[in-house]
């Protein structure tokens, strides 16, 4: 369930640093930022999120995130 969220807080980080040293580094390290795509990418963060909220909620909100889970998976779809 983490290992998504750590991909994507990985790529994000190297984007950051990618950002700060645009002078000091070639265009070949920016190959580095689809790490967050061997994790799991956009899509399975977005399952990590749906897992870890249906685990700490009670059963009555659950239909809502169905709800949520939808929208969010067709949104993905479209990006």
């Amino acid at each position: 369930m983490f290992l998504p969220v750590f991909g994507m807080l990985l790529s994000n980080i190297y984007v950051i640093l990618n950002v700060v040293f645009y002078d000091q580094m070639s265009a070949d390290w920016l190959l580095f930022t689809s790490l967050s795509g061997l994790t799991g990418e956009i899509r399975g963060f977005y399952v990590g999120v749906y897992s870890f909220a249906t685990d700490v909620s009670s059963s009555e909100l659950n239909i809502w995130h169905e709800i949520i889970f939808i929208i969010l998976v067709l949104q993905a779809k479209t990006a």
